[in-house]
């Protein structure tokens, strides 16, 4: 048996389950692997049999003052001032952190980007105890680089001047856009908000002057020269090239042993009928899912529906799967027999006998799709997210269709669903974009990670990432 390999996890199913590849690839090489983070994640953990801690505090630096005394309801100005003056979520997120890594003794640590700040208060235990410490990053980088938009843009680059130029303008004016609310941040709290907070903190725990801030990100903070293992296959990013010489991309990395939250057993009926339906009758099967946190954009989904609905109704031979909640089942009606709705459903098992996926765009969505080989029709929820940038790669890679949710007109919709099943032409490229991913492996993983471990403390080190 090997040592221990801690991930320490953001409280997101999406980023929970992101993350299960790589944790069965590291238990498939013998590694004792274990989760920490907020006890919302622990029924997903415990489903896959990992063991798992619970963090009580909060990483620091990253905005989190308004839900420390949100129980007590004590979150006006004055309450986050003398959380930030006092510095109390930095120190218990250290005294939690150190009590961590001194029950597991970890040789390995893996920090969800929303944590990256973690990496300054684990960074004395892995120099001391010569540990590695990655980024595991369940999106793709947020770091600025030549002909990459912010993730948060749908501009696909076109890789000329003018393309250059539109980009690097996106980057100056978001670049300024934070320049100017931090400097309002710095005024607001006395020269303690969160981005100074950060920068002290990490003169402090760390006098290398090889970590250091990225100017140019688009969400959190990135250090340079800390490893990043971003969980997509790099072929999915505009170009051939790494962002950074720390960049590893890992593939999909999907868990096809993964037990999800549980799914309605009528689910799998459905499923079976419609397999048999699409062998027997050649009926085309779509399945629509905007993933788990809609809340803020219910109504735009609700119209949506509605335009399937009518779709269902003249496209007799399309068969149209559903996940909705409660709240958004209860405000759908007039549904025809030919469409399916469920809180939840296995994706994958769903995935697999489908012609079409209508996503949000989540990276996640994208990877599964892509592996099972189906086409996507995007229509993106966020506009600060990673969301427009994911729909923009896949546009890009004619893996599928991009559109506005707020701009829905049915007749424009069937066109585009039409299109994407009976042309065969997104099946063929999604085909041929599978063949390069192959090797993407657990093994693929497993290489670089011992390579990493082996030389990450050593002065060879950043030669050695630039190979990996």
């Amino acid at each position: 048996m090997q040592g221990t390999a801690l991930i320490i996890m953001h409280p997101a199913i999406s980023h929970v389950n992101a993350s299960l590849g790589i944790a069965e690839s590291l238990r498939g090489a013998k590694y004792q692997v274990a989760y920490a983070g907020h006890f919302s994640i622990r029924e997903m953990i415990d489903r896959n049999k990992y063991r798992f801690y619970e963090l009580d505090s909060m990483p620091f630096g990253s905005g989190y003052e308004r839900f420390y005394n949100s129980k007590e309801n004590r979150t006006s100005y004055l309450d986050i001032l003398l959380l930030k003056l006092s510095d109390k979520i930095y120190h218990d997120r250290k005294k939690d952190l150190n009590h961590l890594v001194s029950t597991l003794n970890p040789e390995a640590i893996f920090l969800d980007p929303f944590l990256s700040t973690d990496f300054v208060l684990l960074y004395e235990y892995a120099k001391k105890q010569q540990a590695c410490i990655f980024i595991l990053q369940t999106m793709f980088s947020t770091c600025k680089a030549k002909y990459y938009p912010p993730l948060s843009s749908k501009t696909t680059p076109k890789f000329n001047t003018y393309s250059y130029l539109s980009i690097e303008t996106e980057w100056v004016l978001k670049y300024l856009k934070f320049k100017w609310w931090r400097t309002l941040q710095m005024v607001k709290y006395l020269g303690r908000d969160d981005y100074s907070n950060v920068k002290r903190k990490l003169k402090k725990h760390i006098s290398s002057r090889k970590y250091k801030i990225e100017n140019f990100i688009h969400l959190n903070y990135s250090f340079t020269n800390l490893p990043e293992v971003i969980i997509a296959p790099q072929e999915l990013e505009f170009t051939n090239s790494k962002l950074r010489e720390y960049h590893f991309y890992s593939g999909h990395q999907i868990d096809r042993s993964r037990v999800d939250r549980s799914v309605e057993k009528s689910f799998y009926e459905t499923r079976c009928q419609l397999a048999q339906q699409k062998v027997n009758h050649g009926i085309k099967i779509i399945y629509l899912s905007f993933g788990t946190r809609y809340e803020l954009h219910r109504t735009p989904i609700l119209n949506f529906i509605e335009c399937l609905l009518v779709i269902a109704t003249t496209k007799r031979n399309y068969r149209i799967v559903i996940t909705a909640d409660e709240e958004l089942q209860s405000q759908i009606t007039n549904k025809p027999d030919n469409v399916f709705i469920y809180k939840r459903v296995d994706q994958i098992s769903m995935l697999e006998i489908s012609d079409l996926f209508i996503s949000h765009g989540g990276l996640n969505s994208i990877k599964e799709s892509i592996y099972c080989k189906v086409p996507l029709l995007i229509y993106p929820l966020e506009t600060i997210g990673d969301q427009p940038g994911n729909a923009a790669r896949v546009e890009f890679h004619k893996l599928g269709r991009t559109g506005d949710l707020e701009k829905i007109n049915i007749k424009e919709l069937i066109a585009l669903i039409d299109s994407l099943i009976q042309d065969n032409v997104y099946k063929e490229n999604i085909r041929k974009f599978n063949e390069h991913l192959k090797k993407y492996t657990s093994e693929y993983f497993i290489k670089y990670f011992i390579q990493a471990k082996t030389t990450y403390w050593s002065q060879d080190y950043d030669k050695t990432l630039s190979k990996l």
